[in-house]
């Protein structure tokens, strides 16, 4: 399956506050979002271990031992809202660290997809806090 993970433009920002216990911020913001996509290609696969990969012209970038996609298995496994494992190519098109939410929007696509978009609201809390708004 192959997903597309859109980015969005801040058309205004305001940080509230910055959270001190893991270094997100409390934002107001009103965005829109652009057809500027990540491609992600997500296959299970046998084994006890999921293979994360990540190409394209922002891939270099990318920490590979600790990044949104991680984050988001982990948090799904731990919920035991999945336990198979998969093979993860995401392709980066959208800038790193542009303030344009490609990992935040990478996590969110695979969510919703593994979840089969049920995503209640007490795991939208525990993402947000993990993995950004």
């Amino acid at each position: 399956m192959v997903l597309k993970s859109f980015s969005k433009i801040n058309l205004s920002l305001n940080i509230i506050r910055k959270l001190k216990k893991d270094r997100l911020h409390e934002i107001q913001s009103y965005f829109c979002l652009i057809n500027l996509f990540d491609q992600i290609k997500i296959d299970k696969i046998e084994g006890q271990k999921d293979i994360i990969q990540f190409k394209g012209k922002f891939a270099k970038y990318i920490e590979k031992k600790s990044n949104s996609i991680i984050d988001a298995l982990t948090i799904l496994r731990e919920r035991n809202l999945i336990s198979d494992y998969y093979s993860v190519l995401v392709n980066k098109k959208i800038p790193v660290f542009a303030g344009m939410g490609g990992g935040t929007s990478n996590a969110i696509c695979l969510i919703k997809y593994l979840t089969k978009n049920r995503i209640n609201k007490n795991l939208l809390s525990i993402l947000n806090k993990k993995i950004g708004s």
